[in-house]
């Protein structure tokens, strides 16, 4: 099984609250695991806007994983939810380099360990939808197994 996000960008609004509830959960102070993206399309008068919802993919064969020099990234092998080993993370930002999508976060760069979307690991085994999902007042952002698109 591999868990997955799903983001419906035809209905968010870009109120945040995805990005307002992961950082509370996380106690996250500077770096943020759940971004909303806007990007503004044409020129005027044929003008679009288009927010997009990002964090980790959770990717199938993920090159964070495959560059980590310690093996301190592992991929969850029940949910497929890659996860990181802050004891054994030495700071290298090798990952943050070969991410698309610049899932991999740092508070700082000295002495730094890698941080990034764990899906809400504690949560999911209670049973439970990821805090970003439960909190997008438009359901916008849904999970489930890749399976389930």
């Amino acid at each position: 099984m591999q868990l997955k996000f799903y983001f419906d960008q035809n209905k968010c609004i870009n109120c945040n609250a995805c990005v307002v509830a992961c950082k509370s959960w996380n106690n996250l102070d500077g770096i943020s695991y759940r971004r909303v993206i806007t990007k503004e399309n044409g020129k005027f008068p044929d003008v679009s806007v288009e927010n997009i919802s990002v964090s980790c993919n959770h990717c199938q064969e993920p090159a964070c994983q495959r560059v980590c020099p310690i093996d301190a990234i592992s991929k969850d092998k029940e949910n497929g939810v890659v996860n990181v080993n802050q004891d054994k993370c030495i700071g290298c930002m090798k990952c943050k380099e070969v991410c698309s999508i610049d899932a991999p976060q740092f508070l700082d760069k000295i002495n730094a360990k890698m941080q990034k979307c764990d899906f809400c690991y504690d949560r999911l085994g209670e049973g439970k939808a990821p805090i970003c999902v439960k909190a997008c007042i438009m359901r916008t952002l849904k999970f489930g197994t890749l399976a389930n698109n």
